[in-house]
């Protein structure tokens, strides 16, 4: 029916959907997850995501510095084939230095990726909330939510907006604050 290009050519369509499909679910769980494997490691670091959500600190500097180092490492990876290979840094030693650089930029955009989807929720569920709140409850959310440095002030802010929501019978934020596993609010 097709000739053997196009049938390449389909497969390699079907199987890419199919991987993008199943990592897509894992992604759309990884804040969660994130926050579960970094309280189970450090209760700091935990605090830190809370905090980061609450207080964003700027990144460029950091991210230009490492993107620079990654860069130049793989520019030496990456040599003219003329140089002589007895030369420093032989390729086998730079490949662990490039895994260990790339896995820590990957856990350093898990985690602020974690604390922009915790700002994200808190910012909906009040926006929900607003036209129900009194300005002195609305502001008092706010000042808490800048204020926060811990999983507990987290906790406690989560308690008030479901007390919020309920009071004033307020659905999808009661449902948001219900949930355990969705796509953005956790």
């Amino acid at each position: 029916m097709f000739d053997s290009a196009t049938r390449k050519a389909l497969l390699i369509s079907v199987v890419g959907a199919a991987i993008f499909y199943v990592v897509e679910a894992l992604l759309r769980f990884m804040p969660s997850l994130v926050l579960r494997v970094v309280g189970a490691i450090s209760q700091g670091w935990t605090n830190a995501i809370f905090r980061d959500a609450a207080q964003p600190q700027p990144t460029e500097a950091f991210s230009i510095f490492t993107l620079s180092l990654l860069f130049v490492t793989v520019a030496i990876l990456l040599r003219a084939p003329g140089r002589s290979h007895d030369k420093w840094p032989p390729p086998s030693s730079v490949i662990p230095f490039v895994v260990i650089i790339g896995a820590a930029l990957l856990v350093f955009a898990l985690i602020r990726d974690t604390s922009a989807d915790l700002a994200h929720c808190f910012h909906f569920r009040v926006t929900v909330l607003a036209p129900h709140l009194s300005d002195r409850e609305s502001k008092e959310l706010a000042a808490s939510w800048t204020l926060m440095q811990s999983r507990a002030d987290y906790d406690a802010i989560r308690g008030r907006l479901k007390e919020y929501a309920e009071k004033y019978n307020v659905v999808p934020v009661i449902k948001s604050l219900e949930a355990t596993q969705q796509r953005r609010c956790i």
